[in-house]
């Protein structure tokens, strides 16, 4: 659902779609920004999500909700979650979810890496579920709201990404052990291979990335 919220919203910017078709988009997406909020996780002692990993069709037909903790990432979980929701939001001019939004992305802020409950959730330095995707999202949150609290904790996630690069070999190659199984080559992908985390250096050197993050749809 959040990648069917950033497209509507991305909908919304075009010229040529009529007043009457942008007001019915911007219900859509009303509606959906609601029911991610109706649906909260309440957090304590044993819960640090706001979202579970999933929720079963079934499941949501019958009340009978997972409550489960959930992968700190750009693929599902709170961060990816929360960020495409803060940009619809933005969009669409409710500043009533925008503080909402952001109160709870405060929180997601807190997770760390060293935190043993979060450690297994983030398993390399990929965009798709490791450091530098967060990097990143953390990154665009701060170009959204201005707040220095973000911006400290996308710095927090890009040392985090250096940090993985293997330390045994030689400084004209680039390894982070992003190996493809069963073979002895190196993953170059962007989602989970050593192009994604290319493009995390790009943007912190302050290079123009605007075209990779439409694509993974997390700008326009």
């Amino acid at each position: 659902m959040g990648a069917n919220i950033f497209f509507l919203t991305k909908v919304l910017t075009k010229d040529y779609i009529e007043d009457s078709v942008k007001s019915r988009i911007i219900t859509i997406i009303d509606n959906a920004i609601q029911f991610f909020l109706k649906y909260e996780q309440q957090i304590n002692e044993k819960i640090f999500s706001f979202y579970p990993v999933k929720m079963e069709y079934e499941d949501y037909v019958n009340k009978n909700i997972v409550i489960q903790n959930s992968r700190l990432g750009w693929c599902y979980g709170d961060l990816g979650i929360l960020y495409t929701l803060l940009f619809a939001s933005k969009k669409i001019h409710n500043e009533s979810y925008v503080s909402k939004i952001v109160e709870m992305l405060k929180h997601v802020a807190s997770r760390k890496f060293e935190d043993e409950n979060h450690k297994k959730f983030i398993i390399d330095a990929g965009f798709c579920h490791g450091t530098s995707g967060i990097a990143i999202l953390f990154r665009n949150i701060y170009d959204i709201t201005g707040d220095d609290l973000f911006l400290k904790t996308s710095n927090y996630w890009i040392e985090k990404t250096l940090v993985q690069r293997k330390k045994e070999q030689g400084e004209d190659s680039i390894d982070y052990g992003l190996d493809i199984k069963g073979t002895d080559k190196q993953n170059i992908s962007v989602l989970e291979g050593l192009a994604g985390i290319l493009l995390c250096y790009n943007k912190f050197l302050g290079k123009d990335t605007t075209a990779s993050e439409e694509l993974l749809m997390i700008k326009y």
